[in-house]
């Protein structure tokens, strides 16, 4: 069929076709509206798909033309029905923003101003979207994926800022949204504070709050360990832990535990930065509690390593009360 250009990465086709010459670049586009009128197009000859576009039109904006609201729909029901729901709108919105202009320059990745793992989101969105169109219409979207996570690894090794906590003082941070949190709504302030003295991720606070009565829980001292358990592909937390005092200010609230992914972006649109919330918990426990615990109640340690830490959670909840005992005022001024 065709072949990517190492000089340009360009899609060079690889037959001849008509007003075309063998190497010659051309312009890929996919007849979409065929693809909505027929939906059973699975062994289609791969030369009424591609077609070539005279030079003058450009791909990326061709492409967004066919890039509609149908095929973005069939797309979003194809990542739920794929098992991935936490960040599939993510996946919807990244493909219909950057993929028109990577599919023209896949070096126009390093040009976005963001982070290696939201760039790192921006391709595996791409990777769906390319899957998706080959297991349902079998299309061959023809992007290098491999390409740009090559190139966004440079973004990867850049300088990180060793003396963050330093340079701006993070618990005070947390502390001022909580503060102001008090003009918000209960579930709100509810939300915050669960982030603030779990340090959680906000998906794993959403699974955490709308299963509080049902996890299995245990009592050490003046805090709970909760059995978690919450098992995405790439991320895991087995266990979290909270103070006793929040736990029965929670049970003896009649509120509706529905915490879901709007919930959670309406908490975004009040320019709420939750990721503080993960950032602080590092700088408090880490005055009594070691990285590798710290790591175990943030949800970054593997299966097998879990095992080891169950002997000594008695001795992690004890270090945890002593790190949070002072903020346990938060919990009476908010509730």
């Amino acid at each position: 069929m065709g072949s990517w250009s190492s000089l340009d990465r360009t899609w060079v086709c690889g037959a001849q076709g008509p007003g075309s010459n063998p190497g010659e670049p051309v312009y890929p586009f996919y007849n979409f509206d065929n693809i909505l009128s027929n939906k059973n197009l699975k062994g289609t000859d791969y030369n009424n798909v591609y077609g070539i576009l005279p030079g003058k039109i450009r791909k990326d904006i061709y492409f967004k033309k066919y890039l509609n609201d149908e095929i973005l729909k069939e797309f979003e029901r194809y990542l739920i029905n794929r098992g991935i729901y936490a960040n599939y709108k993510h996946h919807i919105c990244r493909v219909r923003k950057y993929l028109p202009d990577l599919m023209k320059n896949g070096d126009k990745i390093l040009e976005l101003n963001f982070s290696y793992r939201t760039l790192s989101g921006i391709v595996t969105a791409i990777k769906y979207f390319q899957e998706f169109l080959f297991e349902r219409y079998n299309i061959v979207l023809p992007i290098d994926i491999r390409y740009l996570r090559e190139r966004i690894k440079v973004r990867k090794q850049e300088r990180i800022n060793l003396f963050e906590y330093f340079d701006r003082d993070i618990i005070n941070e947390a502390l001022e949204i909580l503060h102001k949190s008090i003009s918000y709504g209960l579930k709100t302030r509810i939300y915050l504070l669960v982030l603030f003295f779990t340090g959680l991720r906000a998906c794993e606070v959403n699974y955490f709050l709308n299963n509080l009565k049902k996890l299995r829980r245990i009592k050490i001292g003046n805090v709970l360990l909760f059995e978690l358990n919450y098992n995405r592909r790439t991320k895991k937390a087995y266990l979290t832990i909270l103070p006793l005092k929040l736990f029965k200010k929670l049970s003896g609230i009649n509120i509706n535990y529905n915490f879901s992914n709007a919930f959670r972006q309406k908490i975004n649109k009040k320019g709420i930065k939750t990721y503080i919330f993960r950032k602080s918990f590092v700088a408090i426990a880490s005055n009594t509690i070691q990285p590798h615990e710290i790591d175990l109640l943030q949800g970054r340690i593997g299966s097998i390593l879990i095992k080891h830490y169950v002997r000594h959670l008695k001795e992690i909840a004890e270090k945890y009360e002593k790190a949070f005992k002072e903020y346990e005022y938060l919990i009476d001024e908010l509730i």
